[in-house]
């Protein structure tokens, strides 16, 4: 097939500003002017390489490059004549006859029928072309994207909603929606107003991501002994002997269009295999050493690739020319590497402990208890077992402390109720009540504009004042339960350090998937174990 002649075009670039702390506006994002770039005679549009292994290059594929901090989504999909991504907890749409355009859909805060989004993680396309977005905190939302019309789908509280749910991922089947469970390790099935559990599997604990066909289901799993992709066949979900896909490495990427992909090899590589055998129907791989795909989307043989601040169209030609350097925006966001980089070989902030297996007690999962989203990393043992009142807290780094709350006074059980009654009403956790939840806190500021918050604690370390300056390992204060509902049983119920990396208005571990969240902070520390 060959690429229409919209696409055949030197790279534009797009100028976006942003900072950690800001929120996007929802208006199309101003693009840059662009400037003639001299090309050579253009070549003939590649055709379709139909099977074997395909290198996308300049000669077959065209680029676009958007100014940086633009993109880096978490899911694409192709709707009529436009992409829709998952990017920064938002919804943003590029249509395809003006690629070097961004327009924000949705974005956190903005209200869908009458619920505040909290931040979007995941995106389905239904039979009739609207988007069924998953927000962090559990809630579905079906999203028009002609008209904007929109409705709740699911409440992140419902009756058959477990405590501890952790909903990453979004497939659709037709009008059928699936909702995949990390944490319990369960497949939800919704179809006309009902939910049903169809599957409750060990398996599904380690998945990073699922699609359905048919009403199988294919999961795509990276435990420690190596990722698989498996093929559960209904109606009793039990594994397909005849599904033998190829091995995968570091896979991050799963979808089911015509065929499946799959994308692995720390995204340099895309994978179109059959959704029977398992095959390999063809192999796309990368040139660019720097380049890390992050979601595909295809029509037909039309193929849509993106990556960081990147777009690729196969097939296409990208002309020679001389490209202009990007443009830069004001700041970094919380998913940039930059961000690891600058951060990476903090301490533990317990002797002895480490990551916790639960993806639940991790940045960015649900806390349907008040309505919202886990922003921190939750420690519950550390070297000595579990933990007391007794167990100190460590600073994770030098740094001066900008709070310490010696006069905190722990909510009366009626104060706690109404808060959390409070954040039902709303549907979100207001700042105040946010603050108020985490209970007794020390605030460590690295400089740089991070700050380290210790929440939950019992006390705090003798002598220890606001300006003060601490060494890395020194105590700051103890563990304990301050702030939460388990502190109204009694002060040893439900012990454990809650630890936030602040970064202006952004979390460690903010717009990541689940499995990036827990790679990120296994390099975060300065070893796997305190």
């Amino acid at each position: 097939m060959s690429l229409p002649s919209r696409f055949l075009g030197c790279i534009v670039l797009l100028v976006v500003t942003g900072c950690l702390a800001a929120t996007p506006s929802p208006a199309p994002t101003p693009t840059a002017t662009p400037e003639p770039t001299p090309t050579n005679t253009p070549a003939p549009t590649p055709t379709v390489q139909a099977r074997g292994t395909l290198v996308f290059n300049e000669s077959n594929t065209v680029q676009y490059a958007f100014a940086a901090g633009s993109l880096n989504p978490l899911r694409m999909a192709l709707v009529g004549e436009s992409l829709y991504f998952i990017d920064a907890g938002s919804l943003k749409r590029v249509d395809l006859d003006r690629p070097t355009e961004i327009t924000i859909m949705v974005t956190p805060g903005d209200l869908l029928s009458q619920v505040p989004v909290k931040e979007l993680g995941d995106l389905a396309v239904a039979e009739d072309g609207s988007l069924l977005l998953l927000d962090h905190s559990g809630d579905v939302y079906r999203y028009h994207p002609r008209d904007g019309r929109n409705q709740v789908e699911r409440y992140a509280i419902m009756p058959y909603t477990a405590f501890r749910q952790y909903l990453s991922s979004i497939a659709a089947d037709g009008d059928t929606y699936y909702l995949l469970d990390i944490n319990i390790g369960q497949v939800w099935r919704h179809a006309d107003g009902n939910a049903r559990m169809i599957l409750e599997s060990d398996l599904l604990k380690e998945a990073i991501d699922f699609a359905v066909g048919d009403e199988d289901l294919y999961v795509l799993t990276s435990p420690r002994e190596g990722s698989r992709l498996v093929k559960l066949v209904a109606p009793d979900y039990s594994i397909s002997a005849e599904f033998k896909p190829p091995a995968l490495e570091k896979p991050s990427y799963l979808r089911l269009e015509d065929h499946l992909w799959v994308i692995d090899q720390g995204g340099q590589r895309v994978l179109m295999l059959d959704s029977l055998s398992g095959g390999i129907l063809r192999e796309h791989l990368v040139t660019d050493p720097t380049a890390s795909l992050r979601a595909v989307a295809n029509r037909g043989d039309l193929l849509y690739l993106v990556g960081r601040d990147q777009l690729w169209v196969y097939p296409g030609l990208t002309p020679n020319r001389n490209t202009p350097p990007r443009e830069v925006g004001g700041g970094l966001r919380p998913d940039d590497p930059a961000v690891l980089e600058r951060l990476k070989g903090l301490d533990w902030p317990i002797q002895g402990t480490a990551l916790s297996e639960l993806s639940f007690r991790l940045p960015g999962a649900p806390r349907a208890y008040r309505y919202g989203v886990h922003e921190g990393i939750d420690f519950f043992w550390s070297g000595q077992g579990v933990l007391s009142r007794d167990t100190p807290v460590l600073a994770v780094a030098e740094g001066t402390i900008v709070r310490a709350d010696w006069d905190y006074v722990e909510p009366s059980a009626e104060e706690m109720d109404a808060m959390l009654a409070r954040t039902r009403q709303l549907r979100y956790t207001p700042p105040d009540i946010f603050d108020r939840l985490r209970g007794r806190q020390v605030w460590l500021d690295l400089g740089d504009g991070i700050i380290v918050y210790y929440a939950h604690l019992s006390r705090i370390a003798e002598g220890l004042q606001v300006g003060q300056r601490v060494q890395r390992g020194q105590v700051l204060g103890y563990v304990g339960n301050s702030g939460t509902p388990e502190a109204q049983w009694g002060e040893e119920i439900g012990l454990h350090l809650h630890l936030e990396v602040r970064m202006g208005g952004h979390y460690f571990g903010q717009y990541l998937r689940p499995s990036e969240v827990r790679a990120w902070l296994e390099r975060l520390f300065s070893s796997q174990a305190g």
